[in-house]
């Protein structure tokens, strides 16, 4: 942010307590012209991961908002902190309870926000994402505009579990093939005899997205990078001709 409206206090220190907020309470900086805000850092990493393959495969940035008529205006993603918590370890993990503060604080800013951001908070389609959205909306803030989860209705390749998280957007072939290596930890659910959902915990949790960057092709994230065209969509971004996303099915 470049300039600095008047807030209600008729002076600085509504800009002010807007950025230190986010810096000594949510370990953010102050928010980009078009930021996605979503739960933890692996969900941060599966998109910048869709990014990466559809940039790759078809040479389209994902992340670009210049579209919008700001000038190298761009995408940001991510999550808020733990930043006070005693343990270095857990102050990298975010979870639906931090999110929830972060939109209670922001909802003190949100004449701020309507002149220099546009936000949008994605969250899993589990029961504790599904109250974050409800949270959101409690505030005051339109959900309809700002918030989306997950939801399997809107992700025809993902996990038929009606309580979706991220990784259950991945293919199951690249979560069989990271399963295969040995030594992994997570619970499986069969059907028919089939694997049809991985839940992954611990390590293996946080080791999956390296894994997906290095070995999945774009098929593997389709449902991640819709993701993405959903909230592009929402704001009148410009999305890429792939017959597989029609706008139909966003």
């Amino acid at each position: 942010m470049t300039n600095e409206p008047a807030g209600p206090t008729g002076d600085g220190g509504y800009l002010a307590g807007y950025e230190q907020g986010l810096r000594l309470r949510f370990g953010l900086e102050p928010l980009g012209p078009f930021t996605i805000i979503v739960e933890g850092l692996t969900d941060v990493q599966y998109l910048t991961i869709a990014t990466e393959k559809v940039g790759d495969a078809i040479g389209f940035d994902l992340l670009d908002a210049t579209a919008s008529g700001r000038d190298g205006a761009r995408i940001s993603l991510c999550t808020p902190l733990n930043v006070s918590h005693p343990d270095p370890a857990e102050r990298r993990k975010g979870g639906s309870q931090l999110l929830g503060r972060l939109v209670r604080f922001l909802r003190r800013y949100d004449a701020l926000l309507e002149v220099e951001a546009r936000v949008c908070f994605v969250v899993d389609h589990d029961s504790a994402g599904r109250g974050t959205l409800k949270a959101i909306g409690d505030t005051g803030f339109d959900v309809e505009y700002l918030a989306m989860t997950i939801d399997p209705a809107h992700h025809p390749g993902c996990c038929s579990h009606p309580d979706a998280v991220i990784e259950d957007l991945l293919s199951l072939r690249v979560q069989q093939s990271f399963f295969d290596r040995g030594g992994s930890c997570c619970r499986v659910t069969f059907i028919d005899g089939e694997p049809r959902r991985f839940e992954w915990d611990g390590v293996s949790k946080g080791e999956l997205p390296e894994f997906v960057r290095g070995t999945a092709g774009l098929q593997d994230v389709s449902e991640i990078v819709r993701v993405l065209l959903r909230v592009r969509q929402l704001w009148g971004l410009p999305n890429p001709d792939l017959p597989e996303f029609s706008a139909t099915r966003l």
